[in-house]
C-alpha cells in the first residue's frame, strides 16, 4: 500500500471503531445525548426518535461489517459459524413461540437492534486483531461521553430543587451508564501504561482528572439510588485489583495509594454531600436491601414477588421449560424473571441449564486464556463485570449487547483451545 493513503486508512478506522463500539451501547449513548443536550424524552410513546437513532446505528455497523467480509473474502472456524447461525435459530424460536404478546415482540425487536449486532461485531473484531486493539482507545471515548451525560445529572441534582429532578425517570439507567463508565474508567487507569491510548493520556493532569472523574462515576451511581449500579463498581473493581495483583500488573504501591487517594476524596465529599438531602434519599436507596439480619428481598424492588413467581412456573415444567420466548407469557408484567439462570430455567429447564453451564465453563477458560495471550483483553473484564451484574439482577440476555459481543468475541478468536 502507498505509504501517502495511510491517513485515509487511519481516518477510516477511526470511523469505523466509534460506530461500531457505539452501536453496541447505542441506549445508554442516547440517554447521554439527550442529557447532554437537555431534551425531555418520555419513550416511544412520545416520539420514534430513540428507535431511530438505535437503528440507524444498528444499519450502519452492518454495512461496515458486511462490506469488509465481502470486500476480504474471510473464511469463519466452526465457532464464527455456530454464532452466524444463532439469530437464524432465535428467529426460528420466535416465529415458532410467538403468541400476540407484545412483550415477545418488543424482546425481539430489541433482539434485532442490539444483540444480533453485537455478536457480528464479536466476530469482526475476533477477526481483525489490529482493529480491535486501535478500537481500545475509542473504548476511552465512550467512557467521556456517557461521563459527561451523567456527571451533567449530578449538577442539576446538587445545584437545582426541580420536582422532577427529585425523582430520576429512569433511574436504573442512569445507575447502569454511571456504572458501566467507572468500570471502563477504572480498566484505562490501571492497566493504561500496558496497552495503546492516546498520547495526552500520561499526562500527569489527565491522570488527576480520571481519578476525580471516577469519584463523580461513583456519586452519580449513588444519587440514582440503583443498586445495581453499585453492585457493578464493587463486582468490577474486585476483579480489576485481583487480576493485576495476581498477575503482577498492578503494584501494591499503587494499590495503596489509589485507595489512599479515593478514601481521601470520600472523606473530604461526606461534609458537603451529607448535607444534600436528594443524595441522602440515593444512598439510602442503594443500600436499603441490608438490614441488621441479612439482606431483606422485601428492599429490591419486588425481585422477592419476581423469583417467586419464576421458581413457581420452573416447577410446573422443570426438565424442558416454558420456552425461550413464550416463558413471558407466564411471567405476566414482569416480562422475565430478571435473573440469568432462572430466565435459563424457565426458558428451557435443566436441560438448557446443563448445556449454558458446560458454555460457561468453556468461555471463562477461553477468556482467561486471552487475557494471558494480550493485556488489552482485561477490557473484555470490565465489560463482563457489567454485563453479568445487569443480567444477574435487571436485564434479559435475549436483549443485552454485551453478552452477545463476550460470547462471540471469545469464541470467535482464534485460539489453541
Amino acid at each position: 500500500m502507498n505509504p501517502e493513503s495511510y491517513p485515509d486508512k487511519i481516518e477510516i478506522m477511526w470511523i469505523k471503531n466509534v460506530i461500531l463500539i457505539f452501536a453496541m451501547c447505542s441506549a445508554y449513548i442516547f440517554f447521554s445525548i439527550i442529557n447532554i443536550l437537555g431534551i425531555k424524552y418520555n419513550g416511544a410513546n412520545e416520539s420514534n426518535m430513540y428507535i431511530v437513532f438505535c437503528v440507524l446505528l444498528a444499519v450502519m455497523s452492518l454495512l461496515i461489517i458486511f462490506f469488509d467480509w465481502g470486500h476480504h473474502r474471510f473464511r469463519f472456524n466452526k465457532y464464527q459459524y455456530v454464532f452466524l447461525c444463532i439469530p437464524i435459530l432465535i428467529t426460528f424460536l420466535f416465529i415458532k413461540e410467538y403468541t400476540g404478546n407484545s412483550h415477545i415482540f418488543r424482546t425481539f425487536q430489541l433482539f434485532l437492534i442490539w444483540s444480533v449486532v453485537s455478536l457480528y461485531i464479536g466476530i469482526y473484531y475476533a477477526k481483525n486483531k489490529c482493529e480491535y486493539n486501535d478500537s481500545i482507545k475509542y473504548w476511552m471515548l465512550l467512557m467521556w461521553f456517557l461521563s459527561i451525560g451523567t456527571i451533567k445529572i449530578l449538577f442539576l441534582f446538587l445545584l437545582t430543587t426541580n420536582k422532577y429532578l427529585k425523582s430520576i425517570d429512569g433511574y436504573q439507567t442512569l445507575s447502569y451508564t454511571s456504572a458501566l463508565a467507572y468500570s471502563l474508567n477504572l480498566f484505562f487507569i490501571l492497566y493504561k501504561s500496558k496497552i495503546k491510548l492516546f498520547p495526552f493520556c500520561s499526562h500527569p493532569v489527565y491522570k488527576i482528572l480520571s481519578i476525580v472523574l471516577l469519584a463523580l462515576q461513583v456519586l452519580c451511581v449513588f444519587i440514582s439510588g440503583g443498586r445495581g449500579g453499585f453492585v457493578v463498581i464493587v463486582f468490577s473493581s474486585i476483579i480489576l485489583f485481583c487480576y493485576g495483583l495476581n498477575f503482577s500488573i498492578i503494584r501494591k504501591k499503587t494499590m495503596l495509594i489509589f485507595s489512599l487517594f479515593t478514601i481521601i476524596i470520600v472523606l473530604v465529599s461526606i461534609p458537603f454531600f451529607s448535607k444534600n438531602e436528594l443524595i441522602k434519599v440515593g444512598v439510602n436507596r442503594v443500600f436499603s436491601y441490608i438490614s441488621s439480619s441479612g439482606i431483606d428481598m422485601k428492599q429490591t424492588s419486588y425481585r422477592d414477588i419476581v423469583y417467586n413467581e419464576a421458581l413457581i412456573k420452573i416447577k410446573n415444567r422443570p426438565l424442558f421449560g416454558h420456552g425461550v420466548f413464550r416463558q413471558m407469557d407466564y411471567m405476566g408484567e414482569w416480562m422475565y424473571p430478571h435473573n440469568f439462570f432462572l430466565e435459563i430455567l424457565l426458558g428451557g429447564g435443566i436441560v438448557y441449564l446443563l448445556f449454558i453451564l458446560l458454555i460457561s465453563y468453556i468461555f471463562y477458560k477461553r477468556m482467561i486464556y486471552l487475557v494471558k495471550l494480550d493485556i488489552s483483553h482485561v477490557l473484555l473484564l470490565s465489560i463482563f463485570s457489567f454485563t453479568f451484574v445487569l443480567l444477574m439482577f435487571s436485564g434479559t440476555y435475549l436483549s443485552t449487547p454485551f453478552f452477545w459481543f463476550l460470547g462471540s468475541y471469545v469464541f470467535s478468536y482464534p485460539t489453541k483451545l
